[in-house]
């Protein structure tokens, strides 16, 4: 059975690649930063055929459980930084987002570690301890797309269904040079018109959750 293509920038493939190989290779230990925009979905079925006609193809399908914490002595809301452990199908990670850069296109560094999935409970167990506190979950279905042509290779775009948000796509590209974060805002930009994804969602789903929930 053929194994679908794995995004090396998700939870999953980062926990499946550290159990695999027990090491950290030099590549993916240079800094990241995450440069990535979100979009309201207006026609789902119209974005489908975009992104096929623009060069991306279906990889594969992923559910996120993720559990976001305040931090006992900073307010993270102030300071645009975010930490959370994140659940992928059967793997499991931990995330530190830093503060976002000025800029139109979300960017920022990013810092993920693959965890054992057994010590979930231990870790929200630990991290209470320390003096954090668990926020709502955000709960999503992910579809991932992979690109198929060599002018969209770096990039990741995913469709993602959030419990009680709604439908929501997501551009995204790993960078490890800071002098490249101009370009990739910018070619990042350059694609969503491409397959006519037009209007930008500033906020974060844990935001837009918090809000709904009336407790931002």
């Amino acid at each position: 059975m053929t194994q679908p293509d794995r995004d090396p920038h998700t939870c999953e493939s980062r926990v499946g690649d550290s159990l695999a190989n027990e090491a950290v290779s030099a590549k993916t230990s240079l800094p990241e930063w995450e440069v990535e925009q979100k979009y309201f979905v207006d026609d789902y079925e119209q974005l489908l055929q975009e992104l096929a006609d623009g060069g991306f193809k279906r990889s594969h399908e992923e559910v996120h459980c993720d559990m976001y914490f305040q931090h006992p002595s900073r307010n993270f809301r102030q300071t645009t930084e975010a930490f959370r452990l994140r659940r992928v199908n059967e793997q499991l990670c931990v995330t530190y987002k830093g503060p976002r850069l000025k800029a139109e296109v979300k960017t920022r560094r990013e810092i993920e570690l693959a965890l054992v999935a057994r010590d979930e409970a231990h870790w929200q167990e630990l991290l209470g301890h320390l003096g954090f506190r668990a926020l709502p979950e955000v709960r999503k279905t992910r579809v991932v797309f992979q690109p198929t042509n060599d002018d969209c290779q770096g990039f990741v775009v995913t469709l993602d269904q959030v419990d009680q948000l709604g439908q929501f796509a997501e551009i995204e590209k790993i960078v490890r040079d800071p002098a490249a974060l101009s370009e990739a805002q910018k070619s990042i930009e350059e694609l969503a018109s491409r397959v006519g994804l037009m209007r930008v969602q500033k906020l974060s789903y844990l935001a837009q959750l918090l809000q709904i929930l009336g407790l931002e």
